[in-house]
C-alpha cells in the first residue's frame, strides 16, 4: 500500500518521500535525529483494511491476514 501510493506523498527537502511520516516540530529534541518525525502508518493500514472486503467480494482471495496489524 505504501509503495503503491508513494507518488501521492509530498517530497521532502532531501528529495525523499517518507510516506505517511510527518514532521511535528514541537517534538524536536536538539541532537536527537528524527525526534520530530511522527509515523501515521495507521492511516495506510486503515486504507488497506477498508479495501479488503470489497476486493474479496470480487473473488480475490487474500492470505496471511494474520500478518496485518490488528
Amino acid at each position: 500500500m505504501i509503495e503503491g501510493l508513494e507518488s501521492i506523498w509530498p517530497q521532502q527537502l532531501t528529495n525523499i518521500r517518507r510516506g505517511d511520516i510527518w514532521v511535528y516540530n514541537p517534538l524536536k529534541e536538539v541532537g536527537v535525529v528524527g525526534s520530530d518525525l511522527v509515523p501515521f502508518h495507521k492511516l495506510s493500514m486503515w486504507l488497506s483494511l477498508s479495501m479488503l472486503e470489497p476486493i474479496e467480494a470480487l473473488g480475490v482471495k487474500f492470505t496471511d491476514m494474520h500478518l496485518l496489524a490488528g
